[in-house]
């Protein structure tokens, strides 16, 4: 996918972004939940090794790494 290029998701019918996966789309609420995954970008994206370990493995349980 070309970053300048946003395309919308099949499910929502949003753009797709790293944001909107990882704390919007309301189809990962119960894997947000599930992983702990913080309520802001720089919190899921920071150095802290438990917030990165939560937010690697939702990307892999909801297969997201096919997607971003």
């Amino acid at each position: 996918m070309n970053n300048s290029e946003p395309k919308p998701y099949t499910t929502c019918g949003l753009e797709v972004s790293i944001k909107h996966l990882l704390l919007e789309c309301r189809q990962f609420n119960e894997e947000r939940a599930k992983h702990n995954i913080p309520n802001s970008l720089s919190e899921c994206l920071n150095n802290e090794p438990l917030n990165i370990r939560n937010t690697l493995q939702f990307v892999k349980d909801t297969n997201l790494y096919k997607t971003i």
